[in-house]
């Protein structure tokens, strides 16, 4: 680590470093070191926080839009469940009223439409 030092301070000789002032410099390139890891730890971390919070939004406006299309779906089903219904009874109207006469006797036009 010392080397490191001196490749970052080239005017500090290893040499002429002793004691507590040698401690003081070795502590120095240790804050260095760890300054650049954290810094490139960081820098990474914050972009992998950005991306989550993206992904999250992501999520959160595929989940409204699955919601949505459940309800047009349920929509759309109830609506073709009481057209068909509709439909039917008017189908079943149509032809009681095409098959008797306003006096309740069979109407001769039900009987050729049937022959």
């Amino acid at each position: 680590m010392l080397a490191a030092f001196c490749n970052i301070v080239p005017y500090l000789h290893p040499a002429s470093i002793t004691g507590e002032a040698r401690v003081l410099c070795l502590q120095d390139i240790v804050e260095t070191h760890l300054l650049r890891d954290i810094a490139a730890r960081s820098e990474n971390f914050f972009q992998a926080a950005s991306v989550v919070q993206d992904l999250r939004g992501v999520l959160a406006r595929t989940y409204v839009q699955v919601k949505t299309l459940r309800q047009e779906v349920k929509l759309c089903t109830s609506c073709s469940s009481n057209l068909r219904l509709g439909l039917q009874q008017l189908t079943q109207h149509s032809l009681c009223s095409f098959s008797q006469a306003p006096d309740g006797s069979a109407s001769e036009v039900y009987h050729r439409a049937m022959t």
